[in-house]
């Protein structure tokens, strides 16, 4: 690719009755690009991750793997059908560290 980034989020929004759970988010990731997430519990981090990884359809907005539009599209037709998601324990133990979790989820 020639410089564009390789994942694009643009304006996506995303409510549940309206409820806002991720409210008009922008942003991008380049090729061999390493990036974290963080924010208080109900900022919207588990929804987008949701939504980048097609199991919930944005409200508005796009998202883009290498320039192609995800939005719309069956999750087994998606070039990036390949994205890891790893769910989140209904009641994680609270000693326990990433590569448990990881051990634990199903997949």
């Amino acid at each position: 690719m020639s410089g564009a980034p390789m994942l694009e989020i643009d304006n996506l929004t995303r409510r549940f009755h309206g409820l806002v759970a991720v409210d008009a988010v922008t942003s991008y990731v380049n090729a061999h690009e390493l990036v974290g997430l963080i924010g208080p519990n109900g900022a919207g981090k588990t929804t987008l991750f949701n939504l980048i990884s097609g199991f919930i359809a944005p409200t508005e907005g796009d998202i883009r793997f290498e320039g192609r539009s995800l939005v719309g599209m069956r999750r087994t037709a998606s070039p990036s059908r390949h994205r890891p998601h790893v769910p989140e324990p209904a009641h994680p133990a609270q000693h326990d560290g990433i590569r448990q979790c990881v051990h634990r989820c199903p997949g």
